[in-house]
């Protein structure tokens, strides 16, 4: 079960800015809030798997939508969230593991607080967000990858799984690999959306 105060810590007083919903972001309220209701995220995924399959059988007989413009906006608002919360997060995973150690930078969870905890809860809501991904590929007929389908629904149950307890490798996922990541991967996706890319 998750704590609410990790000591020590990267707190607000850490970084030069602020913004106002880091400021007054809540831990507790949230965290709360995602132990109460994590479980949703296996129903939307549930939901999301008809939805798409659905989706591609009555597009079956349809020409497809163009969207281009519409993925580019799309993927483009994707990557300045995602890059933005990487530079949000990244001080305090730095300090976590240079300032103190390897062993507690893995071991506790003290960027579920403050500024990172904002940000974290932020990248767990947007995993809901990101499932319109795949109306883009269902409505303009493109191949939907097992792949595809499949990232999108084990990161959103595992990300609300892991925000709950405040899993402390967690840190590393939400930091790095995902929002770094996906930076790249809605550069790629919106190079693909205006250029023909195999």
């Amino acid at each position: 079960m998750a704590q609410y105060d990790y000591w020590p810590r990267y707190g607000p007083e850490n970084y030069s800015v602020v913004l106002p919903l880091e400021d007054t972001f809540d831990a507790r309220k949230s965290t709360v809030w995602m132990q109460n209701n994590w479980f949703h995220s296996v129903s939307l995924s549930a939901a999301y798997v008809v939805l798409l399959y659905s989706g591609q059988k009555i597009m079956a007989g349809r020409k497809p939508f163009g969207l281009d413009v519409s993925l580019f906006f799309w993927n483009a608002g994707l990557a300045m969230f995602s890059i933005l919360g990487f530079v949000r997060m990244t001080p305090e995973w730095i300090w976590s593991w240079k300032d103190n150690s390897f062993a507690y930078s893995v071991c506790t969870a003290s960027f579920a607080q403050g500024v990172t905890g904002f940000w974290t809860e932020q990248f767990a809501l947007s995993k809901v967000a990101e499932l319109i991904d795949t109306a883009f590929i269902v409505l303009r007929k493109r191949p939907l990858l097992f792949l595809h389908w499949y990232h999108h629904v084990t990161v959103l149950v595992y990300t609300w799984h892991a925000y709950k307890d405040h899993t402390a490798s967690g840190q590393f996922f939400f930091t790095f690999f995902i929002s770094h990541g996906h930076f790249f991967f809605w550069k790629v996706d919106n190079t693909r959306s205006i250029v023909y890319l195999p």
